[in-house]
C-alpha cells in the first residue's frame, strides 16, 4: 500500500500533461479560467488518487453479480 501511494505521489511532483496543460491554458484564456483549470486538476486528480489506493474498483469487480 505503502508502494502504491509513493508511486502515486511521485507521478504527480513530476512535469506531465496536467501541467502543460495548465501553462497552456493559462496563457491562452488568462489566470482565472487557469485558477478553475487547476481546481479541476487538482479534484480529479485526488479522486483518482484515493480510489486507487482505497481499492474500490478491486471491490466493484469482484462482485460476481455485475
Amino acid at each position: 500500500m505503502l508502494t502504491v501511494a509513493l508511486t502515486v505521489f511521485l507521478l504527480i511532483i513530476k512535469l506531465g500533461p496536467g501541467v502543460l496543460s495548465l501553462a497552456g491554458v493559462g496563457a491562452v484564456y488568462g489566470w482565472r479560467q487557469g485558477l478553475r483549470y487547476l481546481f479541476g486538476l487538482f479534484l480529479g486528480t485526488n479522486l483518482v488518487c484515493f480510489t486507487v489506493i482505497s481499492g474500490l474498483a478491486t471491490a466493484v469487480l469482484a462482485d460476481s453479480n455485475i
